[in-house]
């Protein structure tokens, strides 16, 4: 999959959301790709994320900890996002997640 001029490995992509999707189902959401432009994944999160006082550490953790992984991936930003950068490179830390450039 060619992306803004980054090719990106959809099986890969496929793998990180079927390792990330459990967790978002299991309460009541679901994450979606909205967008891929040179590298860069943007996600959205539905349903009961959308209200989820959690979605920070979600998307923190687990949600740019997988996709990152991902050949050609080289950042992944999340609509309704509304924590500072600053939030979330504490939540990474604290998560132990890859930090935020």
């Amino acid at each position: 999959m060619t992306a803004g001029g980054t090719q990106i490995n959809a099986d890969g992509l496929e793998r990180a959301l079927a390792g990330i999707r459990p967790l978002v189902l299991g309460h009541g959401g679901n994450i979606e790709i909205v967008d891929i432009d040179n590298g860069v994944v943007t996600v959205e999160l539905t349903g009961a994320c959308e209200a989820c006082p959690n979605i920070a550490m979600t998307y923190a953790g687990p949600i740019r900890t997988f996709l990152l992984e991902v050949p050609g991936v080289r950042e992944v930003k999340c609509r309704r996002m509304h924590a500072s950068k600053r939030t979330l490179e504490r939540i990474a830390h604290m998560l132990g997640a890859r930090p935020f450039e």
